[in-house]
């Protein structure tokens, strides 16, 4: 478990660090609670597991996986496409959290 465990933390201290600086203080409690409540849903769903059988429960999450990459093939080019073009100061596009030198801000 220890092997299993520590890359966990890991993946989800820079997961929530991520997700912390990607969306905006009006949405920030939106998202972390809607990663909360997939966790528990899949909990939830995965205590089933004796019922039903791994295998089923396996091929289950396999469909939710591809549900959910359809889900962003569709919807993700309309948000993207509803975003208006960002500006460039004096012709040098900008990364963000960069100052016009490259170097950060």
């Amino acid at each position: 478990m220890v092997i299993v465990g520590v890359p966990i933390a890991g993946m989800v201290v820079a997961t929530t660090t991520l997700l912390q600086h990607a969306t905006t203080d009006a949405f920030r409690g939106r998202v972390l609670d809607a990663i909360g409540a997939a966790a528990a849903f899949s909990t939830l769903v995965g205590a089933q597991g004796d019922r039903v059988g791994i295998v089923t429960m396996l091929n289950i999450q396999g469909l939710g996986y591809g549900l959910a990459g359809l889900m962003v093939l569709v919807l993700l080019p309309a948000s993207i496409a509803a975003e208006p073009a960002p500006e460039a100061s004096a012709g040098v596009a900008e990364a963000p959290g960069r100052a016009a030198t490259g170097k950060p801000a």
